[in-house]
């Protein structure tokens, strides 16, 4: 195997590991078994440690003497902080696409929004597709502020959030519609050119979003 080959197939292990820990397969705390892991994959020890690794810099699992490669656990607080960050990202996101936005970029926003409210009625048994829809929504916006260091930043922090097994949407049905909601007025306000209710249509959308995952942490723990 040459080093391309090499690096594209740890590459491969390390998409499936990340997603597996956002998705909560690997849980806060879970150990990763090395040998399991790589017999399930059908790929050698090597690649998979080499993801373990890249995983490690990004802070996602940390090795434990004795016990082996762990899932990082965060707190409350972490998540408090992680969107204090994200709402100021989102919110330059729409500082910097609002001059750039097209008619194609508000036909594609409206699909997005579309493909959600046709979702909305059995979104609880289909989450992980309204969870999809709602990062392309934020997605397309992020790609017209032509800042690609901005967009892998706010997809650092939904990684970040994901790890925690945490969404808004697990707080109840309401929150589907809610975000549908919120999606139509930053859209809405967009087409309009309003920078000021686009800005405000962004902040309100996180603020709430947080709202929410704290409600459903705060059910967790009754």
């Amino acid at each position: 195997m040459n080093i391309e080959e090499r690096q594209s197939l740890q590459q491969k292990v390390y998409i499936h590991l990340k997603e597996a820990i956002n998705e909560q397969i690997y849980k806060p705390g879970d150990i990763l078994n090395e040998r399991k892991i790589s017999a399930e994959l059908e790929v050698s020890r090597t690649p998979v440690r080499e993801a373990f690794k890249a995983l490690e810099a990004e802070d996602v699992v940390e090795y434990i003497p004795y016990r082996g490669v762990m899932v990082k656990s965060l707190s409350v607080d972490d998540l408090k902080h992680i969107f204090q960050i994200r709402e100021a990202l989102e919110v330059l996101v729409i500082k910097l696409a609002i001059d750039k936005i097209n008619n194609e970029t508000i036909r594609r926003l409206q699909q997005c929004v579309q493909s959600q409210e046709d979702l909305k009625d059995n979104a609880g048994n289909r989450i992980q597709e309204f969870i999809k829809l709602d990062m392309e929504f934020h997605n397309i916006l992020a790609d017209t502020s032509d800042n690609p260091f901005l967009k892998q930043l706010i997809l650092d922090m939904r990684d970040k959030v994901a790890r925690l097994g945490i969404t808004a949407l697990y707080s109840g049905p309401q929150r589907f519609y809610e975000t549908i909601d919120e999606h139509r007025a930053i859209v809405s306000a967009l087409k309009a050119d309003d920078s000021k209710l686009s800005l405000q249509a962004m902040e309100q959308h996180i603020r709430n979003t947080y709202d929410n995952a704290m409600r459903y942490i705060e059910t967790l723990s009754k």
